[in-house]
Formats: structure tokens, sequence, C-alpha cells
């Protein structure tokens, strides 16, 4: 006699399969010979249910953007208070990620990930990488990450862990290496400071951060964006000698746009 038993749709990666268990008795002397296909269509079964759960190491997140956003290209803009657009009356447009977006375009998806005060540092004053913002830009699931950290961590109170800088930048970058979405990374100089508030340090920033990412960048097999060269006579550009106006984020969002495009 023969039996026919119709599993349940499984979706596997989107599509959708039956999978047929076609299980056939007869006579004793030919049982063996069945059960031997019988173990065959089990171990079958068993493959595609481990391949529908994955078993690659990479980190596997949700992403926060309907279908159609997934066709576009992601780019995830990570950074402090400059990447927010502090001190802009209109960050959702004058910010060098919302200028970034408009230069690139249809097909593209860019995300302002900034977040005031944030640290490169994690025994900074306010780590990004213990932030939510930080979770948000790793859900957007990222194909371009450029990140630009590093001016809070010219404070003294800061600076005085720069020995972990290296590994810390570098454990940020893994994070987001280790994405399904496998995304390029740059990380950028920081524009100067003419010289700084709050503690902030041009002269800390260009001989010892800048130097630093050089080898991170070495280490991690990543692109280096330089921000500080384009905008070192620039003073004009920076009303509190550390934020941009409009016209300093333009030069940024025109600088990333030649690396990344």
């Amino acid at each position: 006699m023969l039996y026919l038993v119709v599993a349940n749709k499984v979706s596997i990666v989107e599509e959708k399969k039956f999978i047929l268990i076609l299980l056939y008795s007869t006579s004793d002397n030919k049982k063996g010979f069945f059960m031997r296909y019988i173990r065959v269509y089990m171990f079958i079964i068993i493959v595609l249910l481990f391949a529908a759960c994955g078993g690659g190491s990479s980190t596997t997140v949700t992403p926060q953007q309907g279908d159609d956003e997934m066709q576009l290209m992601r780019v995830a803009c990570v950074g402090d208070s400059i990447t927010k657009g502090y001190g802009l009356e209109e960050p959702s447009v004058q910010s060098y990620p919302s200028q970034l977006a408009s230069m690139l375009g249809d097909g593209w998806s860019v995300k302002n990930y900034g977040l005031t005060n944030s640290t490169l540092l994690q025994k900074g004053d306010d780590p990004y990488i213990h932030s939510s913002t930080f979770a948000e830009s790793q859900t957007f699931a990222p194909q371009i990450v450029v990140i630009l950290l590093g001016t809070n961590d010219s404070k003294p109170l800061n600076w005085q862990h720069k020995e972990d800088f290296v590994a810390d930048y570098t454990a940020l970058i893994r994070s987001y290496q280790a994405l399904g979405s496998s995304p390029q990374i740059w990380i950028a100089y920081p524009p100067p400071a003419f010289p700084g508030i709050a503690g902030i340090s041009d002269s800390t920033i260009r001989e010892e951060i800048i130097p630093l990412i050089n080898i991170v960048a070495q280490n991690t097999s990543v692109g280096v964006i330089d921000l500080y060269t384009p905008l070192s006579s620039r003073e004009d550009l920076f009303p509190d000698t550390v934020h941009p106006n409009a016209e300093g984020a333009r030069i940024i969002a025109e600088t990333v746009y030649s690396a990344i495009y």
C-alpha cells in the first residue's frame, strides 16, 4: 500500500517549499530496501530545516525598513554631534548625511546615526558603542558605514584613556564587519577645531588621533576619509570653533561622496 504524506509549507529565505515524504510498505523481504530510501528522505528534510535556521557566524539583524527600502543601497553615517548636525538651523536638510543623501540620489538610503557628545573610547564619558543609537545603526543592516568619531575623545577627561583607542576603534569596526549585510566600512579623520571648546583639542586630533586612525585602518583593512585637510583653512565655516555650518557640512558630504561613490 502507498501512503502520501504532505507536510505544511516551510518558508526558507522567502521561498515556500513543499516537502513530500513517500512511505512505501511492502513484503518483509523488500522492507530493508525501502527503509534505506526513507532514511535518505529524512536526511534531506533535516538539511533543509538546518538551512532555514541558518548556521553562519554573521550577526543576524531585523532591518527597520520596509521591503522597498531594502532594495536601496543603505549607508549608515555613524558619529557624534558633527554628524548629527548640531548647531545647524535645519539638520534634517543641512547635516552632512542629509546633503550626502541628496548627492547620491535615487537608489540610496542614507541614515544619520550621529549622537551628540559621543566618544569612540569605551571609557569615555559617553561611549558610542554602548548607546541605543549604535544598536539602531546595526539594525539598519547597512551596506556602507562611515564612522566619524574622535573629536570628543580629544578632551583631557577622555584622552587619559588613549591607550585604548586602537583596541576600542577596532572593536567598533569588527561589530559592523560581523553584520550579515557585510558592509564596506570607512573611518574618517575628525575635522579640525579652531582651536576647540569644552576641552576639545585640535592639536590632540591632529598629532595623536589621526595617526592612530591610520593604524586602525591598516589593522582592519578599512578605508580612510580625510576630513581634516579640506577644512584645515576654513575657520570661517566653524561658528563655535568645532561644529561646521551648512557649507562646512557640504564639504564633508562631498568628501564622503567622493570616497564611497
